[in-house]
């Protein structure tokens, strides 16, 4: 039943007794609220009450003693402002209660009102506030898009059933799903394709579940169900997440009647009712580290936290700690690995390679860190970093005579980066900044990261080579190329994959006639070739007779520091570039 909260100040028995007598309406067939009083003696009590619960009207019996002032009015006012505040007091000290209209209060009446007329105005006074409140509060908790709850309702729902569940020792199960490849459906069909798409999944989601449970999206294409098991007949939360996952596999279908190619991960939690209750947060947590567990198996498919899970996300968000602080006190370094020209053996550019190595000289595999930059979104600032540190490095090195304007510095590139709409401006500012030719800097991409290449990436390497950047595809031959793939994309060098290189002593024919194919093939399309994992004299001789342009590997250098480099750039080059 609804209830109106009503909270009443009475500092004296006499106004207590007097307002105790109030015959508010009873609930009866006229669908009529429930009233609820609750009495306090000050103004100070009434704000502290405020705090633990909601009221729909405020009424104060006051004779006007010291107490009651106009900063007290104004204090209460500021502590529930949508909440009416109405005086009750003697007819003598009607002016005094017409000039609290200015400090908060919205009306007043005095004990010889008419009692049935007075209390009429109250419940309406009640009533309309109640009626505001309660829908100010489904407009915040809803998502305008699908209709269903935003992450405040999810939040304020689930923390009454996380409570609930300790108290009633019921199960609850929840899934934090995810649409696998929405971005590419964005990018590609639009914003109000999109909006489309997402309305409809919600209408879905909904049709997979009771009606008693509860969906909500939480942002963009992230939305959760809530499952308890206060029914006799439950259905496993196992059985619901098939069903979930095989309904959006089928596409989500549009109002003029297209379907939608889609797919889903769903991680999921669950809570007994017999241990204490996790908090919101952490539960929530616990969802969408499963989540990520989906995506680290590439999507489409259902994933349970458990223990396990619990520790590893537990040192992932140590790593992601000592990440931000090793960030601050400057652990992070960029050292270079020198790329020789074939042709001369004179050192030709460098590759920028971010190192971690801790205050207590331990150090970090990139293999460790940079997955976590990348789900986290630190990628993009400490990205923007690496480039602006290699940048300057670069300008040290041409200054000292190490390079000329021919040579350039290359940066790995995150998947993630392609995709800020920022990247090719803060590219540019760098190479306003030191005063660098575009083609100084050398981009590399992965074959893997441009599996999706959604309109904005392809847009952003176009737009990089248009500012005079140069593009590499990393790790070529153990992605996901075709030949119309190849000659789409806007690179001008291919960077062979060290695992085709480093074993080259114990190579069989069939490995050699990879890599013969992978030279001549990029040859044709023409692209200039980098080999990477050079290490025996044998694949530089190898390599250099198929004329690949440029070497990379521990038979030339390591990756150094910036001033080694500069002293084995000056020692191997013999003679200043200029």
């Amino acid at each position: 039943m609804t209830e109106v909260n009503i909270l009443i100040v009475a500092s004296t028995s006499r106004e207590q007794r007097q307002l105790q007598t109030l015959d508010f309406p009873s609930p009866g067939s006229h669908q009529l609220p429930l009233f609820e009083t609750y009495t306090v003696q000050s103004i100070a009590e009434a704000t502290t009450y405020l705090k633990l619960k909601s009221f729909h009207l405020i009424l104060i019996s006051t004779d006007f003693t010291e107490q009651q002032t106009s900063s007290n009015l104004l204090l209460l006012h500021r502590c529930a402002p949508r909440t009416p505040i109405i005086i009750l007091t003697d007819p003598c000290q009607e002016d005094e209660a017409s000039a609290c209209l200015e400090h908060g209060v919205i009306d007043y009446f005095t004990t010889d009102d008419n009692a049935p007329k007075f209390i009429a105005r109250l419940f309406r006074y009640a009533l309309r506030s109640k009626q505001r409140i309660d829908y100010a509060l489904e407009k915040s908790n809803l998502d305008p898009l699908t209709g269903l709850a935003n992450r405040a309702g999810f939040i304020s729902f689930i923390q009454q059933q996380l409570k609930e569940a300790e108290r009633l020792q019921f199960q609850l199960s929840l899934f934090y799903i995810d649409c696998d490849k929405f971005k590419v459906i964005n990018d590609t069909r639009g914003q109000t394709t999109g909006d489309e798409f997402l309305a409809q999944l919600g209408k879905q989601l909904k049709q997979c579940v009771r009606g008693g449970d509860f969906v909500a999206r939480l942002s963009a294409d992230e939305f959760v169900i809530v499952i308890n098991s206060k029914e006799k007949c439950i259905i496993p939360s196992s059985v619901v997440a098939e069903k979930v996952l095989q309904t959006v596999r089928l596409g989500v279908t549009l109002e003029q009647g297209e379907t939608i190619d889609s797919r889903c991960s769903i991680g999921i939690t669950q809570y007994d009712g017999e241990a204490r209750a996790p908090d919101a947060d952490q539960f929530l947590q616990e969802a969408n580290s499963a989540l990520m567990a989906c995506k680290h198996k590439g999507g489409d498919c259902i994933s349970f936290f458990d223990q396990e899970l619990g520790i590893r996300v537990n040192r992932r968000n140590q790593m992601l700690k000592n990440m931000r602080l090793a960030f601050r006190t400057g652990e992070f370094t960029v050292h270079y690995q020198p790329i020789i020209d074939a042709n001369t053996d004179r050192v030709k550019g460098y590759e920028a390679l971010l190192r971690w190595t801790t205050r207590k000289g331990e150090t970090i595999s990139p293999a460790e860190f940079v997955p976590i930059m990348e789900e986290t979104g630190m990628i993009h600032m400490i990205g923007a970093w690496v480039i602006q540190q290699a940048g300057r490095d670069f300008n040290q090195l041409r200054r000292a005579g190490a390079l000329d304007q021919h040579c350039w510095m290359s940066v790995n590139i995150s998947p993630m980066q392609l995709q800020d709409p920022g990247f090719v401006n803060r590219v540019a500012n760098v190479v306003a900044e030191q005063k660098l030719l575009p083609g100084n800097i050398h981009l590399e991409i992965t074959e893997s990261s441009l599996i999706e290449k959604t309109q904005f990436t392809m847009q952003t390497l176009g737009a990089l080579r248009s500012l005079g950047c140069h593009l590499s595809l990393d790790d070529f031959g153990v992605g996901y190329s075709s030949m119309n793939y190849l000659k789409e994309l806007p690179v001008d060098t291919l960077k062979i994959d060290q695992s085709f290189v480093r074993s080259f002593n114990d190579a069989n024919e069939s490995d050699l006639a990879i890599l013969r194919a992978m030279i001549s093939l990029a040859h044709n399309l023409g692209k200039a070739v980098v080999a990477e994992g050079v290490e025996t004299i044998e694949a530089a001789t190898f390599l250099k007779q198929k004329r690949c342009e440029y070497l990379q590997g521990f038979l030339y250098a390591k990756p150094m520091a910036l001033q080694q480099l500069l002293d084995f750039t000056l020692k191997t080059n013999q003679v200043k570039c200029g």
